[in-house]
């Protein structure tokens, strides 16, 4: 019963093709978030550079003592 048959065969070639494609379509989706989380973060990280330009300039204003040192705390309220 060792038969060749043509379309199991052919069913299992269709498998095995579709497995590579699916880990193909892994790789570039994970790729792909990869790309997008480093894009994120360094929009987040301009943002908050933005934010602390904003606050030590208030700061400054604020203070008779200028800018503060750097690793200073600064309260929000």
């Amino acid at each position: 019963m060792n038969e060749s048959n043509p379309w199991r065969e052919t069913w299992q070639q269709m498998a095995a093709d579709a497995a590579v494609e699916f880990g193909r379509l892994l790789k570039t989706e994970r790729e792909a978030c990869r790309i997008m989380r480093k894009h994120l973060l360094q929009a987040q990280a301009e943002v908050l550079k933005g934010m602390l330009a904003v606050v030590e300039t208030r700061l400054a204003n604020t203070e008779p003592g200028g800018t503060p040192p750097a690793g200073e705390k600064i309260t929000v309220e």
